[in-house]
C-alpha cells in the first residue's frame, strides 16, 4: 500500500518529532519508514535547527540514510556528497555549516562512498588542496575525519601529514581533536606536538557517542570514546 505523500511542512514535523526522541534507534526507526530521497532532503534542513542536539542528530540521522540510499542508488549518494562538497567552495555562495560533519557521516556508512570520497574530503586540510581557513569548517573537517577514521582509517592514511600541523593551531578544538583523529589513524604516531597536546586539560565540546559532551583534550586523546552502533 502507498503512503500518502507528505507535504514539506508534515515532512519537517515528522523528522523533529523524531529526532527529539530520547532513543535514537527509535528516531532512526521512524525516519526510515518515510520516503528515502525525501527523508534526506528535510534532513538537510536540520543543519541550521537552532538545538544544537537536534541539528547534530539530524547530520547523524543524514548521513545514516545517504549510506542507505548507496547500497540501493549508489550515484543518487554520489550527487548527495557532491552537493555538500560543492557547498564548501567559495563559487557556491552557499551556506556550508554543517557540510563537512554530514560528509563524514555519510562516508562513515558506506565503505564505497569513504573509498571514493575521502581524498576529497581531505583535499580540505591541504594548503596545496582546498583548505578551509574558517574555523568552523576547519572544526567539521577534522571532527569529520575523526569520525571517519573509527570506520574507515586505512582511507585517512595520508590525512596525517595535514592534521599534525593543526596540532599547532590557536583553536583548541581543533588541536584537540586533529590529536584524537591522528590517533585513530595511525596509534604509533608520535611528535612533540602531539605529546603536548595530550597533557592539555582545557576542555573542548565534541559530538560522541550521539551527546554533545564536553571533555578535555587529555580525556579525548587518551580514552577515545566508541561511536555507538546504530543500525
Amino acid at each position: 500500500m502507498n503512503q500518502p505523500k507528505l507535504s514539506r511542512r508534515q515532512l519537517k514535523k515528522k523528522i523533529i518529532e523524531a529526532l527529539e526522541k530520547a532513543d535514537f534507534s527509535e528516531a532512526l526507526q521512524d525516519l526510515r519508514a518515510l520516503p528515502l530521497s525525501t527523508t534526506i532532503n528535510g534532513l538537510l534542513g536540520t543543519l541550521l535547527h537552532p538545538q544544537p542536539e537536534v541539528r547534530w542528530l539530524g547530520i547523524t540521522a543524514c548521513g545514516i540514510l545517504i549510506g542507505d540510499l548507496a547500497r540501493i542508488d549508489m550515484e543518487s549518494a554520489r550527487r548527495s556528497i557532491r552537493r555538500q562538497l560543492w557547498n564548501l567552495t567559495e563559487e557556491s555562495g552557499g551556506c556550508a555549516i554543517g557540510a563537512p560533519e554530514l560528509i563524514a557521516e555519510a562516508l562513515a556508512n558506506d565503505e564505497n562512498l569513504a573509498r571514493e570520497f575521502s581524498p576529497s574530503f581531505t583535499s580540505h586540510i591541504m594548503p596545496e588542496g582546498n583548505y578551509l581557513d574558517f574555523i568552523p569548517l576547519q572544526t567539521g573537517v577534522v571532527w569529520g575525519l575523526g569520525r571517519l577514521a573509527k570506520t574507515y582509517p586505512e582511507f585517512l592514511k595520508s590525512s596525517v601529514s595535514y592534521l599534525e600541523p593543526l596540532l599547532e593551531s590557536e583553536d583548541k578544538a581543533i588541536r584537540g581533536m586533529s590529536a584524537y583523529a591522528i590517533g585513530l589513524i595511525q596509534p604509533d604516531f608520535n611528535s612533540s606536538q602531539l605529546e603536548a597536546i595530550v597533557k592539555d586539560e582545557s576542555k573542548i565540546q565534541i559530538f560522541l557517542n550521539l551527546k554533545l559532551t564536553e571533555i578535555s583534550i587529555h580525556d579525548l586523546c587518551l580514552q577515545p570514546i566508541p561511536e555507538l552502533k546504530v543500525n
